[in-house]
């Protein structure tokens, strides 16, 4: 009897499993992922190189003279700063 409850007490189990699928959506998000971060990579650098700035350029003019040309970095100017400005100008 104590021989037959050793045998019960000791299990095998061997799973089969297919995750090809599993892995092959792995593998697009990884794509997805390294492209995402080239992406950022490449913003940055254009950042960095000034090319990112956000100027506004203003000017007068009288006829064909124009006067008075101003270029604006608003680059750190908080949006909601900018967006309050706008607005007044659709009034």
């Amino acid at each position: 009897m104590a021989e037959k409850s050793r045998e019960l007490n000791e299990l095998t189990v061997k799973v089969n499993v297919d995750v090809s699928e599993a892995i092959r959506g792995l593998k697009a998000v990884q794509r997805e992922a390294k492209k995402a971060t080239q992406a950022l990579a490449e913003m940055q650098s254009y950042y960095e190189t000034g090319e990112g700035r956000r100027l506004f350029t203003r000017w007068t003019q009288d006829g064909d003279e124009v006067a008075n040309v101003r270029t604006v970095d608003v680059t750190d100017i908080p949006t909601d700063v900018l967006a309050r400005e706008l607005a007044k100008r659709d009034e």
